[in-house]
């Protein structure tokens, strides 16, 4: 099996785990959406067509309704985005955005196992080179090997971006989880070291020289 099918395989094992998680938040919007066009149709049966109060009580069920469907449309959008076939040719991409997607597939995870996830971003633009699903799902392969690494109920993943391109993961002891995914890291152009303690990591990626 050669590195790019490895880290294909790995890639689908994490989404795999993921999508448990967002199983669990999609059945909640679901129940939470049913509830409303339930609530709709029973206030759509009796009442009549000048019945305002009745109908007032419909547009604002059906409107209930909807906010309860957009969370599942933006995460089977993201989903579809992020199982797409990798792209062979390189693209340019803001490393800001891929963390803000991963953090939006991350945090089911955390929430179904009642763990905390905190991101914090620069301000500046942070392009990145070499080819950006491979980085993309390296980093996603990454992340969840660390956030399966926390004590569910009490732990906490931090990961913050730093204008250089490097990424400090602090949480979890790294010998728990770091070297399962070390070859990862050097499969898209990173370096890592962590701390004395082993509790933070600092990851680097690879950014263009200028920012544009």
């Amino acid at each position: 099996m050669s590195r790019k099918e490895d880290l294909d395989l790995r890639y689908l094992r994490a989404l795999r785990l993921l999508n448990s998680s967002l199983n669990h938040g999609w059945n909640n919007h679901l129940a939470s959406l049913s509830f409303q066009l339930d609530i709709s149709t029973e206030v759509l049966r009796r009442s009549a067509p000048g019945d305002d109060v009745a109908w007032e009580k419909l547009k604002d069920r059906s409107v209930k309704a909807k906010q309860a469907l957009k969370p599942l449309q933006d995460f089977f959008a993201l989903v579809l985005a992020t199982t797409r076939p990798p792209e062979k040719a390189q693209a340019s991409m803001d490393l800001r955005v891929v963390m803000q997607n991963l953090e939006v597939l991350l945090h089911p995870l955390h929430k179904d196992r009642n763990t905390q996830l905190r991101l914090v971003l620069p301000g500046e633009t942070l392009m990145l080179e070499g080819t950006r699903d491979v980085i993309e799902r390296g980093l996603l392969v990454v992340l969840v090997e660390a956030s399966l690494a926390l004590k569910e109920l009490e732990g906490r993943l931090e990961l913050r971006l730093d204008a250089d391109g490097t990424l400090v993961i602090e949480g979890p002891p790294a010998h728990q989880w770091l070297p399962a995914v070390a070859d990862i890291i050097d499969d898209i152009g990173g370096s890592s070291d962590s701390s004395p303690s082993g509790s933070i990591v600092a990851i680097r990626i690879p950014i263009q020289t200028r920012t544009r």
